[in-house]
């Protein structure tokens, strides 16, 4: 019976939950400004997420809503243009200290993507909001930080695989967090 009724708790709270965040989505990118950060759109989000939801979806999105109230937060061992191998795919990244990124390919790969939006770093786990990927940056995309070096660090991406970074060039910024 407890399963049962797990069950129907979890299929009414995420069905109530992503009908909430399409809508708030939608008000996010109706109010969009040439030049808004991924972050204040996510900050944005999360706040109408909070308006909308109930208890149930509150605690069903409460890593998402977390890790971005927790934003700006860019540590300075962090910042820099990093080379980032996954699989096939290989990318420079730059991490700047105001909490913006952007991903550029750098070879031929079946992912030849670019990417911008904002980052930060929250309980040991990198997060990332792309900005104009999939509408308003939601859900977040959240990685655990493995074996963080001064050259180098690992994350553990959402499917379980791992992308390996390594610095190319260290960046200075008044802007970052110790």
């Amino acid at each position: 019976m407890l399963l049962l009724f797990a069950l129907v708790v979890g299929v009414f709270g995420s069905s109530r939950l992503e009908r909430n965040v399409a809508n708030c989505q939608l008000d996010v990118m109706a109010a969009s400004t040439p030049g808004r950060t991924a972050l204040a759109e996510a900050k944005q989000l999360s706040a109408c997420l909070s308006e909308r939801n109930g208890w149930l979806e509150r605690w069903r999105s409460r890593g998402g809503t977390a890790a971005i109230d927790a934003l700006p937060h860019a540590p300075c061992r962090y910042l820099g243009v990093w080379v980032a191998l996954r699989g096939a795919s290989a990318y420079a990244v730059t991490l700047k200290g105001d909490g913006e990124f952007k991903a550029e390919p750098l070879a031929i790969s079946n992912r030849q993507e670019r990417y911008a939006g904002s980052w930060g770093v929250h309980e040991g786990q990198m997060v990332w909001l792309p900005q104009g990927h999939r509408g308003a940056a939601w859900p977040p995309d959240i990685n655990r930080i493995r074996n963080p070096r001064a050259e180098s660090f690992s994350l553990e991406e959402q499917d379980g695989s791992i992308s390996h970074f390594f610095l190319a060039k260290s960046l200075y910024s008044a802007d970052c967090a110790n």
